[in-house]
């Protein structure tokens, strides 16, 4: 009995224990079929694409994001062989024992992505290959974005020509080859002239439209022989390299370069519906061979072109190391001249305008000069373009303009003064800058002077830079009794027809046809249609830069009524010295 008690007893446990792991097992097979269930609804939903491969390379197994990615659908990828594929570049890098790839690959139909790839191998216990199962991330979207950010940080934005960064990566690039251990390149760093006046009196609308035809003009003459860059504002840089083994050859291909240069601003800029004449200085260094310091050359460029900014418009200079030591006086200079109206260097100097026929004296031009404390006396040439960088010109213009009215007003309280009238200097671009016709009667009624009494002269080239502007505020001049005078006319090679549209009273001949009137004959015939053409419309002609008598008979032979200013009848003279010789003499 006992005996079958106990055997009862240990069936009973057996029998338990039985079914304990049959439940249990029928447990693991719920949550092992969960699992599947579960990695079967990653593997087909999850958002990177996945492919299972045999130990062949034949995919026995794929997602629908992988065949998304591959322009098929998934029964269409199941027994296709990677080594087949026409991209092998993720394939090669597998083969090679990387476990990851980052690259372009065309699709199965040619479509073109940026993909990450990872790869990992299957083995079983004793080391058997399984196959391999890849991992692709489609990464095209964030290439893309990569590429904007990329191309914004080394490109500008307005003209698509390469940024200040991307030009110093080109210059190291540069200086890294071999060919620049034996061979010279050229760099052009250009400025466009009176840039910032188009900015302040047009808007930057028409300063960007501006820049962008002049990027357009300057690629299609660097198209394929240089590197183009906008350094920014107003300045480009464009570098020949290698050019040529010796340095003669090099000046030879640069001085052909810089005429192409200057020709590209012989054309007028066309924007709004209005002409812009805008010229360029440019600055040119000759790179010498296993030269290894970009921001010495760039330097050098930049130092140059402000020397060819100083010379005239539409100029080249090119770099040598006296231009370092005028660069450092002119700095002292400049700051110099910050404390030359306060201390009261500025003086005025007046230079008799008179008829030919006879040499009465009808009016003066005030000049201003610089009386500096080492230097000596200056001319305009010498400090204005240091006034213009320095940005006080205007200054300069106003206090000009003050000094003049009070001359005026000492010499009629004496009864010494019966001039027509006295002209004074403005720059265009300072019409259109602070209310300027208010602001001048303002200084004309402070000191009692009468418009007729003063007379403003504008250059040619500033008169173009600023065209549209100055017709309107010229007219409100005109209508209050202030007569202008284009000054330096013939320089700016505009058009005659402007003289129809401006309303002046005078017209200046500039002192470099005269100059040259005597050894050309197209100087001389210049001369004579300009005059010609100014009398028909009504304009008072005076010639500047009368030197000698031969210069004076030749104009007067042309036209006896005209006037002319040069130092064959005086040079600019100081208040007083013109005082003691036209007024107590009582010639005026």
């Amino acid at each position: 009995y006992i005996l079958i008690v106990n055997l009862a007893k240990n069936i009973s446990i057996s029998l338990i224990k039985n079914y304990e792991q049959e439940e249990r097992y029928k447990r693991t097979q719920k949550e092992l079929y969960l699992k599947k269930d579960e990695l079967s609804f990653l593997f087909r939903n999850t958002p990177i694409g996945m492919f299972h491969l045999n130990p062949n390379g034949v995919v026995i197994d794929c997602n629908s994001t992988l065949a998304t990615l591959m322009d098929q659908k998934v029964e269409d990828m199941i027994g296709i062989n990677i080594n087949h594929l026409r991209d092998q570049r993720p394939v090669d890098a597998m083969k090679s024992g990387l476990d990851r790839y980052v690259g372009p690959y065309l699709s199965l139909k040619g479509k073109e992505l940026w993909i990450e790839a990872r790869f990992s191998h299957i083995a079983d216990d004793n080391g058997r290959e399984l196959g391999s199962v890849i991992l692709i991330d489609d990464k095209t979207t964030e290439k893309m974005a990569l590429d904007e950010l990329n191309n914004m940080a080394r490109y500008d934005a307005l003209t698509n020509l390469s940024n200040r960064r991307s030009f110093t990566e080109y210059m190291d690039e540069l200086i890294a080859e071999e060919k620049h251990q034996d061979h010279y390149s050229i760099l052009f760093y250009l400025d466009l002239n009176q840039f910032k006046n188009i900015n302040d009196s047009m808007g930057h609308s028409v300063g960007d439209q501006l820049l962008i035809q002049v990027a357009s003009r300057l690629k299609k003459l660097t198209k394929n022989v240089g590197k183009l860059s906008r350094l920014g504002g107003d300045e480009f840089a464009i570098v020949l390299p290698f050019v040529a083994t010796d340095r003669y050859s090099a000046k030879e291909k640069a001085d052909i370069f810089s005429e192409k240069l200057q020709d590209l601003f012989s054309l007028l800029f066309l924007i709004e519906d209005m002409h812009l004449y805008i010229k360029s200085s440019i600055g040119i260094v000759i790179i010498e061979p296993q030269v290894d310091d970009i921001e010495e050359v760039v330097r050098h460029a930049d130092i140059s072109m402000y020397s060819a900014k100083r010379k005239n418009n539409n100029t080249v200079a090119y770099y040598n190391t006296n231009l370092d030591t005028k660069r450092k006086e002119l700095f002292a200079l400049q700051h110099d001249l910050c404390h030359a109206i306060e201390n009261s260097q500025l003086k005025i100097y007046y230079q008799p305008i008179v008829r030919i026929k006879d040499d009465y004296l009808q009016s003066a031009e005030a000049l201003v000069r610089w009386n500096h404390p080492t230097h000596g006396v200056m001319t305009p040439e010498q400090f204005l373009p240091l006034a213009i960088e320095s940005g006080m010109i205007d200054d300069i213009g106003w206090l000009v303009v003050a000094l003049v009215c009070s001359q005026i007003a000492e010499w009629k309280e004496n009864d010494r003064y019966a001039l027509d009238y006295i002209s004074v200097n403005i720059d265009a671009a300072q019409l259109q800058r602070g209310h300027f016709v208010e602001k001048f009667f303002s200084i004309l009624d402070s000191y009692g002077v009468v418009p007729s009494d003063i007379k403003i002269e504008l250059t040619e080239s500033s008169l173009i830079d600023n065209f549209e502007q100055s017709i309107e505020i010229i007219e409100t001049l005109k209508n209050r009794g202030i007569r202008c005078a284009i000054d330096d006319f013939g320089t700016g090679y505009s058009s005659l027809s402007y003289l129809k549209k401006f309303s002046f009273s005078v017209l200046k001949i500039d002192r470099e046809f005269i100059k040259d009137m005597l050894d050309s004959k197209e100087n001389l015939f210049l001369v004579e249609s300009i005059i010609s053409i100014g009398k028909n419309l009504g304009y008072h002609i005076v010639v500047e830069g009368i030197e000698t008598e031969e210069q004076k008979e030749i104009i007067k032979s042309i036209d006896d009524s005209i006037r002319y200013q040069g130092y064959l009848f005086s040079p600019p003279l100081s208040a007083y010295e013109f005082y003691n010789r036209f007024c107590v003499s009582n010639k005026i």
